[in-house]
C-alpha cells in the first residue's frame, strides 16, 4: 500500500481513515463495492489520490466516522479551494490574447458564429500587445470592414481586447480606450 501524501488534504484524510486498520475501514470498502479489501484498498488509493469524491460517498463516509465530520468538511474545502485556484491557473496558461469587433448584430447560430469568427475575431500573435499595436489594428478593420460582413453584421460598436484570461478592455473605433460598461469580461 502507497501511503504518500498528496497536494490535497481530502485525499490525505481519506487515506488515513481507509488505512487505520479497524473494522469501518472494510466497511467503507463495501460501501465502494468492494467484497475483496486488498483490490478496494488499491482502487481507494488511485481514487484518494485526485482529491474528488461523490457527495452521497461523503455523506456515508461522515456516517461511518462521525468524530472525523469536522476534518471530513475542513478538508473537502481546502480541496476545493486548491482545485479552483488550479483550474483558474491552467486557464490563464492555455489563454491566447484576442482582440473582437463586437457589432450590432451578433451571430444566432453555430454557422453564424464560425463565419462571425472569421470576420469579427482580429489576428493577434501569442505575445501581448501595447496599447499602440491594439489602436493600430482597430484602425486597420475598421478601414477593411466593409462588404456583405458589414451588411450580415452591422456596424462595429466597439473592440474588446482580453489580453489575459479575466481580463478585457475596450477599445472604441477610433482605437481609444474606453471604460467598460459593467467592468467584467
Amino acid at each position: 500500500m502507497n501511503l504518500t501524501i498528496t497536494k490535497y488534504p481530502l485525499s490525505n484524510v481519506l487515506r488515513d481513515l481507509a488505512h487505520r486498520g479497524d473494522s469501518r475501514a472494510g466497511q467503507l470498502l463495501e460501501l465502494l463495492g468492494y467484497k475483496d479489501l486488498r483490490k478496494g484498498f488499491r482502487w481507494f488509493d488511485r481514487r484518494a489520490n485526485n482529491g474528488e469524491v461523490e457527495p452521497e460517498l461523503f455523506r456515508a463516509i461522515c456516517g461511518l466516522y462521525p468524530e472525523e465530520k469536522a476534518a471530513l468538511v475542513s478538508a473537502l474545502e481546502e480541496t476545493r479551494r486548491i482545485k479552483d485556484r488550479e483550474e483558474l491557473e491552467k486557464k490563464r496558461k492555455e489563454h491566447s490574447p484576442s482582440l473582437w469587433a463586437e457589432t450590432e448584430r451578433e451571430p444566432y447560430n453555430f454557422m453564424s458564429y464560425c463565419l462571425a469568427r472569421t470576420v469579427k475575431q482580429l489576428s493577434v500573435p501569442r505575445v501581448r500587445l501595447s496599447e499602440d499595436e491594439v489602436a493600430a489594428r482597430i484602425k486597420k478593420h475598421c478601414a477593411d470592414y466593409s462588404g456583405p460582413e458589414a451588411e450580415r453584421f452591422g456596424k462595429v460598436l466597439r473592440y474588446r481586447y482580453e489580453p489575459e484570461y479575466g481580463v478585457c478592455l475596450y477599445y472604441a473605433t477610433d482605437g481609444q480606450r474606453v471604460q467598460p460598461e459593467s467592468g467584467r469580461c
